[in-house]
């Protein structure tokens, strides 16, 4: 997890992330041992501009991408 930013030229991919953890982004040859979380309970929603992101899956997303430095 602490290369993420390395393999996506420097830059955090904090969308990828969270849609990899909500199960919305798995590519063929993933990795199934890490279970889909947005199926469950990922508490109330936020706006991201005009997106409604579950607040505990942006709150991990930020904080994975603190583990970026």
């Amino acid at each position: 997890m602490t290369t993420l930013a390395a393999r996506h030229d420097g830059t955090y991919p904090r969308d990828y992330v969270m849609s990899t953890i909500d199960g919305l982004h798995r590519q063929e040859g993933f990795s199934y041992e890490m279970p889909e979380f947005g199926a469950g309970d990922m508490g109330g929603i936020v706006m991201v501009g005009a997106t409604p992101i579950p607040a505990r899956l942006l709150a991990l997303a930020n904080y994975i991408g603190t583990l970026q430095n």
